[in-house]
């Protein structure tokens, strides 16, 4: 398999299948294949993107379109997820020229950053990425807040009609915490369903 035989192409309706197939081939040990089958399904079509050998899909990308805030100014980032390549063909440079095409797009569309969490540093770092930032989670029982008054905290399952609310303290939250990620739809839908768990709101 050549470079030239590589195709970077857009999503048809007809690659759902086969994209998450790959996926569930790459990340399978996260979940069952229906898992991976939702996920392609919560992505706007216009942003998956696949890597085609002749007329098969040997390659997977996802593009978040998604922001960071520095200074108070939110920052076009544009993020990378689902990144997958067939385990057959691994090792002769599929995942490099697809990584490749990605970033010529990104250029071409004038996103200044790109962001991801990668699972190997080396290869993206070849690609010009480098470490930056921090993960970290914190977990409290809502139950064990107070109100200032000192009531109990009432917690009820997180609906799509407190996502204004909830995207509004984030953002302000951002706004004193350089680089941290501007709230979208996709990380909205994230945060109210975190790994398929079910969050709660509290007021």
């Amino acid at each position: 398999m050549g470079e030239s035989t590589l195709r970077y192409d857009t999503f048809t309706g007809g690659d759902h299948a086969a994209f998450a197939q790959v996926l569930y081939r790459c990340f399978g040990q996260t979940g069952d294949f229906e898992r991976n089958d939702r996920w392609v399904a919560m992505h706007d079509p216009a942003d998956l993107r696949t890597l085609r050998s002749g007329d098969r899909l040997v390659g997977t990308l996802v593009m978040l379109r998604m922001g960071q805030v520095f200074g108070g100014r939110v920052v076009p980032t544009l993020g990378l997820a689902g990144v997958g390549v067939e385990p057959d063909v691994r090792g002769r440079g599929v995942a490099r020229t697809m990584l490749e095409s990605f970033l010529r797009e990104a250029r071409e569309r004038e996103y200044p950053l790109s962001t991801l969490y990668p699972s190997t540093y080396a290869f993206y770092r070849g690609l010009g990425y480098e470490r930056a930032g921090s993960r970290w989670s914190l977990e409290v029982e809502p139950e064990r807040l107070a109100r200032p008054r000192g009531e109990g905290v009432e917690t009820r399952p997180a609906a799509p009609s407190d996502e204004p609310v909830l995207r509004e303290l984030w953002n302000r939250f951002a706004a004193l915490h350089p680089g941290q990620l501007a709230r979208n739809d996709y990380l909205e839908l994230r945060a109210r369903g975190p790994e398929g768990k079910e969050a709660h709101a509290a007021r």
